[in-house]
């Protein structure tokens, strides 16, 4: 349940950069949310961002 949410905020959070135009238009990802492998990095992780960084061509 919380790693749905997550992702929904995630989700939209890439549709507001679209809108204001700071990301190009694209159909966004299914977006992963996982337990990263060490607590030092945290409780959830995505790559989300290298995802939409092959797409638009930039670096993450």
């Amino acid at each position: 349940m919380i790693r749905q949410k997550i992702a929904n905020l995630v989700k939209k959070s890439v549709k507001e950069l679209q809108g204001a135009k700071k990301l190009p238009q694209f159909d966004i990802p299914e977006i992963k949310i996982e337990h990263p492998e060490g607590k030092v990095y945290g409780d959830y992780s995505t790559n989300v961002a290298m995802q939409i960084a092959k797409t638009v061509k930039k670096n993450p």
